[in-house]
């Protein structure tokens, strides 16, 4: 466990910088709408919390975060009544002299927003394959198709998911449409190579009336599957007698 004084001094060991990956890959993989600073602090280890250890923590997240090359902090429109996911991209960008300043606290408002580029290499996609199979890239509106609209979001939904990704059955809750729409994307994004269903047992929630256990399948971005273990080491022929 570390210190206050260890996260004040600003040390960068192996575990501070998988930190710093980590709190920048949680912000990418939310692609354009972002994550204001306060809703990253959650999603991290150590970070949460009002210990004065958190506190540190944040503190050194945070300056890192606010000098990433790859990120951008806007106004949350929704801070101040407005809808800040929709209007993201279009906040008004703090310069490198405002977030200087700024501590974490202050800060916890502001929208944090990854590149692009950042945004593709988040779900393991360039931008043309993104394009070809969700037919637009990251930064552009949504085309006005019902087919497109329903590829983007169960992209976005998993993406947002992370590593523990999301099962077939939460699905329609989590993007918004019914389940029989949900088989063309799912296929199309799995051909694709950006996400992976791994098949799953739950518990209902009410076994009386539907049974106990049942399968589904959870989907996460191919990009954050665990290695798959090493081959088991050859062993040698028996000798001849």
């Amino acid at each position: 466990v570390r210190s206050r004084s260890r996260w004040a001094l600003g040390a960068m060991d192996d575990d501070a910088y998988q930190l710093i990956e980590q709190a920048f890959e949680t912000i990418a993989l939310h692609g354009r709408e972002g994550l204001r600073l306060a809703q990253v602090w959650p999603l991290l280890p150590g970070t949460a919390g009002a210990g004065a250890a958190a506190a540190s923590a944040r503190a050194f997240v945070w300056r890192q975060l606010r000098s990433h090359p790859e990120l951008r902090f806007v106004e949350d429109a929704a801070a101040q009544g407005g809808d800040g996911a929709a209007g993201a991209a279009d906040g008004r960008t703090l310069s490198a002299s405002e977030l200087a300043p700024l501590e974490h606290g202050a800060a916890a408002a502001l929208r944090a927003l990854a590149t692009e580029r950042s945004q593709c290499w988040a779900i393991g996609a360039d931008a043309e394959m993104l394009f070809e199979l969700v037919g637009v890239g990251p930064g552009e509106p949504a085309v006005p198709t019902n087919a497109n609209r329903r590829i983007q979001s169960l992209l976005r939904t998993v993406a947002k998911a992370g590593g523990a990704g999301v099962t077939q059955s939460d699905m329609p809750k989590a993007v918004g449409f019914a389940p029989n729409y949900l088989h063309y994307p799912l296929k199309l994004l799995e051909a694709g190579g950006l996400i992976t269903g791994t098949p799953v047992l739950f518990e209902r929630a009410d076994p009386s009336k539907f049974g106990g256990t049942t399968a589904t399948t959870n989907y996460r971005l191919t990009r954050l599957l665990p290695p798959p273990p090493p081959p088991a080491p050859l062993r040698p022929p028996p000798r001849m007698r």
